[in-house]
């Protein structure tokens, strides 16, 4: 691989990979190769987006979660903007840009692509209810032969607090073994942002697996619960607004990326020169 296709850009303290997705997929089968062989695996691929980068810039917890994946592919227009912005400003090193948008719900789409093709098993892992099980019966039906499972994490042990008052972050042992015993080579985990990143570093060496991506809301997509923005809005970058009018809940979620993430960078330029 060659140094460019390796590149790196730090955006707002998180390290971006700047590299072809075809150079990312080849990195993730080598990795699976290993794994099949007997590596330990248990790599991890995070997705920052505009949104979790202004969270990392207030907790710095999480700003040490994603900086200790393998691969955190650039889920965004807004990182390729923020990396020129930042560029001409000279506040990145080597003046490097983000010149590879890979989006997580088609980058989830190439793996298990490469799982059908490779005979690899797919782990798929909350979501709503009955979101990853849909999601894998449906992936069934498109891929043929592909090993998809969708375990869906009841009430009382995903996200938030479990019953007994403890963190999700000390996930139940039950989910742990579910997911080591069927060892798959792809592991996705939808939990919503911050918390799936947090869970899998947190318990990456409890489980058996090969690569592990953090995908927020792809299963909603893959399931067929969402609707996702026809391709032409995927391609100028209006995707959010689409999610935005389709789901209005999610306004906050949205004036980070779209107002707060914009001012830090320009906040950023400015002070860096």
């Amino acid at each position: 691989m060659s140094k460019k296709e390796r590149s790196i850009v730090i955006l707002l303290g998180v390290r971006v990979d700047s590299t072809p997705e075809s150079s990312l997929l080849k990195r993730v089968e080598g990795w699976i190769a290993d794994y099949r062989a007997g590596d330990d695996g248990k790599r991890l691929i995070f997705t920052p987006n505009p949104e979790m980068l202004v969270d990392a810039s207030v907790d710095k917890g999480f700003l040490k979660v994603l900086n200790s994946s393998d691969i955190n592919i650039a889920d965004g227009v807004g990182l390729q903007w923020a990396s020129r912005w930042l560029s001409l400003f000279g506040t990145i090193k080597d003046n490097q840009t983000v010149s590879n948008r890979v989006t997580g719900v088609d980058f989830s789409r190439k793996l298990i692509g490469l799982a059908a093709k490779n005979g690899w098993r797919v782990y798929l892992l909350g979501g709503g209810p009955n979101v990853a099980s849909r999601a894998a019966k449906r992936l069934r039906a498109e891929y043929g032969e592909v090993a998809v499972k969708g375990f869906e994490i009841k009430a009382d042990e995903g996200p938030g607090l479990n019953q007994d008052g403890q963190s999700w972050l000390r996930a139940s042992e039950e989910t742990v073994k579910k997911v080591s015993a069927y060892g798959p080579e792809i592991l996705l985990v939808a939990f919503g942002h911050k918390k799936q990143e947090r869970w899998l570093v947190k318990n990456r060496d409890k489980m058996q697996f090969g690569v592990a991506m953090g995908v927020g809301g792809t299963l909603d997509y893959l399931s067929g619960r969402v609707k996702r923005a026809p391709e032409w809005l995927r391609g100028v970058g209006l995707e959010w607004l689409f999610r935005l009018i389709v789901e209005p809940r999610r306004w906050r979620r949205i004036v980070k990326a779209v107002l707060i993430f914009p001012w830090m960078v320009i906040k950023e330029s400015v002070g860096g020169r």
